[in-house]
């Protein structure tokens, strides 16, 4: 026997439309104009791929060993969006310090401040060396940027019947301990699918979520500026060198 009220049931099932209706809202409310990011990671192809793949478009040269950061922008699904494709650094050499500097110039390359920064992971084995690496070029923006991070998973394809969230596990402690920093956010996306299609619209709005989240965007002026980000005992003489390291 049914003991629910007539007023009982009424509400339950109205409960249904009114979630739908207030997510719809949450989702209006969230919708930024203008989308800005900031793409890091090491000299690896997959890096500016995923910013072309963002963008629709090849705008960011892939065979480039990149000294500058470079700043594109169009229209994606009715946004604004700007990209700001920064120099790779090396997977176990020390960085010279004119990429570090030039590094954590892209932020201020999309005013106010980047929505989000993405740190591209390509798929792999990912060690101690990997994680120090990117804790050490990530946090040249401040401690505070970890909020406004995205990891980005490039290259899944080779998972093939393996989940990321397996993947993840498998790893071990080094990768985990990186996505811990960055509230677990991250985004697993395909650079063998270009132009239109549901990914890039998917990854805009855990942007929009991180802004929501976080009560706006990366603000570069809140960083410490007495900061240093270069590394007073690097040896400027092995720059030259270094600049010719093969990627990673």
């Amino acid at each position: 026997m049914d003991t629910n009220t007539p007023l009982q049931a009424t509400a339950r099932d109205a409960h249904g439309p009114e979630e739908e209706v207030r997510k719809a809202t949450a989702k209006v409310a969230n919708h930024l104009p203008e989308v800005r990011l900031v793409v890091l990671g090491w000299r690896w192809p997959g890096k500016s791929m995923t910013a072309n793949t963002i963008l629709g478009k090849e705008e960011f040269r892939l065979e480039r060993a990149a000294e500058f950061c470079v700043k594109r922008q169009t229209e994606v699904q009715g946004r604004e969006v700007i990209v700001v494709d920064t120099p790779g650094w090396f997977s176990a050499q020390d960085t010279p310090p004119s990429y570090k500097q030039e590094l954590v110039r892209g932020a201020s390359l999309c005013p106010p401040g980047p929505h989000a920064f993405l740190l591209v992971i390509p798929i792999g084995m990912f060690t101690e060396i990997d994680r120090a690496r990117i804790e050490e070029h990530v946090s040249l923006f401040g401690e505070c940027v970890w909020k406004h991070t995205i990891v980005v998973f490039t290259w899944a394809e080779v998972l093939r019947t393996i989940s990321i969230e397996r993947y993840i596990r498998r790893e071990g402690k080094e990768l985990q301990l990186v996505l811990e920093k960055c509230k677990r956010r991250y985004f697993v996306i395909n650079n063998c699918v270009f132009g239109e299609h549901p990914q890039v619209g998917h990854l805009i709005e855990k942007v929009e979520k991180i802004v929501a989240e976080e009560g706006g965007h990366y603000n570069p002026e809140k960083v410490e500026k007495a900061k240093n980000p270069l590394d007073e005992n690097q040896n400027p003489a092995r720059e030259v060198q270094e600049l010719e390291a093969p990627p990673k």
